[in-house]
């Protein structure tokens, strides 16, 4: 079979979508023949690193999408997120090859409010792919011509990854090896909140003893750039309380996955997610986390969700009174190791890409 899978970002560029995406296309090209299609990056991707060929576009380019879609005769095409450039006319119009959706909170089709009729009416869309029934993209898809179509394949992780890990805190930071370390891990999205955990974090009590460790990667876009500035900045007051924060760009990935077994305490502000990687990563760390409830945060082990009020966007509300309960329930996360075991145990019996992958296979 012939499988085209449509992402507006992939390998290398890191995030919890691309991990997912590049994922999905290793695991199907074992069987298929596997084509990604994403848009150009400033740098040059290596060949070498794919057993499949990359096809890069500009966004406004439908012309040139639709004839390279065209000329290779796929059997079948997954829409990875429907913020995809070309996400619109694939489902609008009538295709010869079987097409598939992952919604991945559906945060194009809530922005334009006009396209939900339409949206609701996909008769060219085979199946959507839901990570879980705690998200506003399953609340979108329970319309009487949806439902029947609609899948739950939830994210997952490669536990040799953490298990095979031998990294050490005097490795990582070997002058800090005393102090307790908070992780947070996300880029700097618009919705990642950031700024929401540097307040949360001012509440806690003996702040010399603690470590913020924020990792990120580079991102293309100036928001990125302008809401890494605004943090820096932020940051200077938990620097004056005494806590130590440090922001690691650019990790390797055996670097970022020590920091999760080496770390007390994930914590994690993002005011939007649909099934977070990064906390099914502290699971399979065994690492402890909080997290306020977005995505499936309510159906997962290992840590403590905190409930929140949501916009009409079902967006968290990071108001005083959620960043002071925050603050409480991080202080007890951080004295309660033996917490993160209960994440890894779901892990290991739900939540590993070898019991995850093969429902794609089951739905092409």
């Amino acid at each position: 079979m012939k499988i085209g899978i449509c992402v507006n970002h992939f390998h290398p560029s890191v995030g919890g979508a691309e991990l997912v995406a590049k994922t999905i296309a290793d695991y199907l090209s074992s069987e298929h023949k596997v084509f990604v299609f994403t848009r150009k990056l400033k740098e040059k991707r290596n060949p070498t690193n794919y057993p499949y060929p990359i096809y890069e576009h500009i966004p406004g380019d439908e012309s040139g999408f639709d004839k390279r879609i065209k000329s290779l005769q796929l059997d079948l095409v997954l829409i990875y997120s429907d913020v995809f450039d070309f996400f619109r006319p694939l489902i609008n119009q009538k295709n010869k090859f079987k097409l598939i959706v992952a919604l991945c909170g559906a945060n194009w089709t809530y922005q334009h409010r006009g396209f939900l009729t339409v949206f609701r009416h996909a008769k060219n869309v085979d199946k959507f792919i839901c990570h879980s029934k705690f998200e506003r993209d399953y609340k979108l898809c329970q319309s009487e011509n949806l439902i029947q179509k609609t899948v739950i394949i939830p994210n997952g992780v490669w536990t040799s990854e953490f298990d095979n890990n031998t990294l050490k805190r005097k490795d990582i930071l070997p002058d800090l090896v005393n102090k307790k370390w908070i992780l947070n891990v996300s880029n700097f999205f618009p919705g990642k909140g950031q700024e929401h955990l540097i307040d949360i974090l001012s509440e806690l009590s003996n702040p010399e003893q603690l470590v913020y460790i924020q990792v990120c990667n580079d991102i293309e876009f100036p928001i990125g750039h302008q809401l890494e500035q605004k943090w820096t900045l932020l940051s200077k007051h938990l620097k004056q309380k005494g806590m130590i924060v440090k922001l690691l760009k650019n990790q390797p990935r055996d670097k970022v996955i020590g920091l999760f077994k080496q770390s007390n305490a994930f914590a994690f502000t993002s005011e939007k997610e649909v099934a977070p990687i990064v906390l099914l990563e502290s699971m399979a760390a065994s690492l402890p986390w909080i997290s306020a409830n977005i995505g499936n945060a309510e159906e997962l082990a290992g840590g403590k969700c905190v409930s929140t009020v949501k916009n009409s966007q079902f967006h968290v509300i990071f108001g005083n009174r959620t960043k002071s309960i925050f603050a409480q329930e991080l202080q007890s996360v951080m004295n309660s190791p033996s917490l993160g075991e209960e994440g890894r145990k779901l892990i290991d019996k739900q939540l590993t890409w070898d019991k995850i992958l093969p429902m794609y296979q089951m739905i092409i």
